[in-house]
């Protein structure tokens, strides 16, 4: 697999689906599996607080994901906290990580 064939984009309403697998995934990998009760539904009701961005492989397989939300910390004002990074196993070591964790400084 070629690091050049993955595309960093924003989170979709449509990734939502696929998204579900990939927290189960990463429930599973974390070993809190019983922890993962977040759904599709309440993705789609939560929508305006779900920011992140996907990698996507070129057949359009969502391979990896960041999540990250604004806070506010009284000593040093506004913040980006990026809260979860995960890619598949089988494309692991390959710099997609390293890609997403730029896509979120550069939006920061």
């Amino acid at each position: 697999m070629n690091n050049k064939r993955i595309n960093i984009r924003k989170i979709r309403e449509s990734d939502f689906p696929e998204l579900i697998a990939l927290f189960r995934e990463f429930a599973v990998f974390e070993k809190l599996p019983d922890s993962m009760i977040n759904t599709v539904e309440q993705m789609k009701d939560d929508k305006e607080y779900i920011s992140g961005f996907v990698a996507v492989e070129k057949n359009s397989e969502i391979v990896g994901y960041v999540t990250f939300f604004f806070a506010y910390y009284t000593w040093i004002g506004k913040s980006l906290y990026m809260d979860d990074l995960y890619v598949k196993p089988e494309y692991r070591g390959k710099g997609i990580g390293t890609k997403l964790i730029r896509q979120v400084i550069n939006y920061a």
